[in-house]
């Protein structure tokens, strides 16, 4: 696990400085992580299929990894309807 540090950071930030993709091509070779178009690719990290055309692969590379990101935002969801402190936001003028 890593984390808090305060003030707000891009995602791709926090995970260049938590160290989690070496420690994932160190440990646990072949496997990789499914993020999302913010993340920088890698060996270690996937992310959909960007652009206008798609190869037929591509296209079903998408569609069968699509509702697996669905159940993930889900998670994250319940996670910050259970823990609402979580998503607190503090807005000064």
């Amino acid at each position: 696990m890593f984390g808090s540090l305060p003030g707000r950071r891009h995602d791709s930030a926090l995970l260049a400085q938590s160290g989690l993709m070496d420690e994932l091509a160190r440990a646990a070779d072949g496997f990789v992580i499914y993020g999302d178009q913010a993340y920088p690719l890698g060996r270690q990290l996937i992310a959909p299929y960007r652009g206008a055309a798609f190869t037929l692969e591509q296209q079903a590379f998408n569609r069968a990894v699509s509702p697996l990101r669905l159940c993930v935002e889900w998670s994250f969801g319940k996670v910050v309807q259970y823990f609402a402190f979580l998503d607190f936001k503090i807005h000064t003028s």
